[in-house]
């Protein structure tokens, strides 16, 4: 099977496209949903990974989210990832396998912040967080031969720089991504991302060649969509 016919990208709200996505058929989900991003409520989100991405994921499947927190109006942490994972666990059954957080040097801080100047009355927010989920507790699982020594939970990287210039790298930790999927993922898996965005997830999966990944891309974005199929375009 060629690559181009290994990727599938779809426009459209993500509880919509899965209510009809065949039950257990996806191997890995692996997913970004900023609530910011998308639009979304984290209910909403909630909801989504809750049931539908639950629906659609195999029983020896994973699905990995990651999420940060941001700060509101009044400078308060909204707590998106504790709300998030309380739910997930208590709400809707999954189990949480593990949590691993992703730091971020400070040099860096362009990831969570935008460019900002980051407030001086406050902890430097560095990290984001990666949750794996299952709907069991003994399914697929690397026994970590593709790694030197088995992984923990704190994953430091810095973001990239797009060579020649000095703009970010669009989408988030390629490595990390690739680790998941060592991790969790078997050859010739399907893997889906409900809230895509730049297709980071996808670009990964199709540059891991010899596994021969198919990808399932879906974001209500037309235009990181857009960004999202020119970079997979330039890998197939």
């Amino acid at each position: 099977m060629n690559s181009s016919s290994r990727i599938k990208i779809v426009n459209e709200d993500a509880a919509e496209f899965l209510e009809s996505y065949p039950a257990n058929t996806v191997d890995v989900i692996f997913t970004s949903p900023d609530p910011i991003r998308t639009n979304l409520t984290l209910y909403k989100i909630i909801e989504v990974l809750g049931i539908q991405a639950k629906r659609v994921l195999k029983p020896t499947g994973s699905m990995w989210v990651h999420m940060e927190d941001a700060f509101n109006d009044k400078g308060s942490l909204m707590r998106w990832p504790a709300k998030f994972t309380m739910e997930m666990v208590y709400e809707y059954d999954w189990i949480m396998r593990a949590e691993r957080i992703w730091h971020l040097k400070v040099g860096d801080m362009q990831y969570f912040n935008e460019g900002k100047h980051v407030d001086n009355n406050r902890l430097i927010l560095d990290h984001a967080y990666l949750y794996h989920f299952t709907k069991s507790r003994h399914e697929y699982y690397n026994t970590f031969a593709d790694f030197q020594g088995q992984p923990c939970s704190i994953f430091t990287e810095s973001r990239t720089k797009i060579p020649g210039t000095e703009e970010y790298d669009p989408g988030f930790s390629a490595e990390l991504v690739k680790q998941t999927f060592l991790m969790s993922c078997p050859d010739d898996a399907t893997i889906l991302d409900p809230f895509c965005g730049w297709g980071t997830t996808g670009v990964v999966a199709m540059l891991m060649k010899d596994k021969n990944y198919k990808f399932v891309g879906i974001d209500i974005d037309e235009e990181r969509l857009k960004i999202a199929q020119e970079r997979l375009n330039k890998i197939v």
